[in-house]
């Protein structure tokens, strides 16, 4: 696969981890454990950039159930086996967003 030409601001993988940052309510550094450590960051954006819409990769992290399409957007939901966070706060919020 040749490199994408998105700048990382655009990359799936960094707005996906923006996202759960988000809702976890830390920075994005400090999520343990990282993206990379779940499934492959890098790759997960080059099939967004050169593949089908009909695409979709899905992966649990941090407690999400995280559904990626080809064209970049995803869904991040709670997961069913991880019905409450480290801190015991239920998760309820469902979520979507694109790039």
């Amino acid at each position: 696969m040749q490199p994408s030409s998105r700048d990382d601001s655009a990359r799936p993988s960094v707005v996906l981890i923006e996202r759960i940052a988000e809702l976890e309510g830390v920075d994005p550094l400090e999520l343990d454990p990282p993206l990379n450590d779940v499934i492959d960051a890098d790759a997960l954006d080059e099939l967004c950039a050169v593949s089908p819409c009909d695409l979709v990769v899905s992966f649990e992290y941090r407690g999400y159930a995280v559904r990626v399409r080809g064209d970049g957007t995803f869904d991040v939901r709670p997961s069913p086996a991880a019905g409450t966070s480290a801190d015991g706060a239920a998760r309820h919020s469902i979520r979507s967003f694109s790039d």
